[in-house]
């Protein structure tokens, strides 16, 4: 067993590497209806990473390919109608390494916690999350992206999004993202199955920053990523 926030440096630094782009899809709808909302659930996530590849330049995903992810996700929203709201909780990521790369046995676990701050309006919504953390354990052979290299991609993203007036049973959002180390659409739907029980989808395209970041080495990141989320989720009572 190997910490992954402890892994060899030179595995990763001393050869010329590209790095995937990578913001964590977050699969919390708008809310704006104020008081606390405590939720619980799992999710299914794809990680398509589209790039030209050079000989001999080492390549390693900032994500894994196919992962699953179980939450915890409380939301507080204050005013007359929920137009401020704090969030936070944590996500714990396992991925089989094998569905990376089909020559690596193994599995991925991550934990990630994170924290964070949205402006709330019927139609709109303006979210910044915080997760400069990021603790991951190794089981098996092989090289493989570091905790800590996730975490730089994760250290912030901001997110604006445009969606249908809440509450309902079928929410449809979609905007803009941008994280310490990529930024691009996103789109998302939510299913109420019943009051407390939720199925949603959200995908985003992710590209590298344009500019620089104090997070990420900018050069290091290239191609893009189709990134797919779906989960079903329930509602603390």
């Amino acid at each position: 067993m190997n910490l992954l926030i402890c892994s060899s440096y030179c595995i990763l630094n001393c050869a010329t590497r590209t790095i995937s782009p990578h913001v964590q899809n977050e699969l919390i709808i708008p809310n704006n209806t104020p008081g606390a909302r405590h939720e619980i659930g799992g999710a299914f996530a794809y990680n398509k990473w589209i790039i030209d590849r050079e000989e001999g330049m080492v390549y390693r995903q900032t994500y894994p390919s196919a992962s699953f992810s179980l939450y915890y996700n409380p939301t507080y929203a204050w005013g007359k109608h929920g137009w401020f709201g704090i969030l936070g909780g944590a996500e714990v990521i396992g991925a089989p390494l094998a569905w990376s790369d089909p020559d690596v046995d193994g599995f991925a676990v991550y934990t990630r916690p994170y924290a964070g701050v949205q402006l709330n309006g019927s139609v709109i919504t303006l979210r910044s999350v915080f997760s400069p953390l990021i603790v991951g354990t190794v089981w098996g052979d092989g090289e493989w992206i570091t905790g800590s290299v996730l975490a730089d991609f994760t250290a912030y993203q901001s997110t604006l999004l445009f969606h249908n007036p809440q509450p309902t049973n079928h929410t449809f959002w979609g905007g803009y993202r941008v994280g310490s180390g990529a930024h691009g659409p996103v789109a998302g739907y939510g299913f109420a199955l019943k009051k407390t029980v939720f199925l949603r989808a959200e995908y985003s395209y992710l590209s590298p920053k344009v500019f620089a970041s104090f997070v990420v080495d900018r050069e290091e990141v290239g191609g893009n990523v189709h990134y797919l989320t779906l989960g079903l989720f329930t509602q603390l009572e």
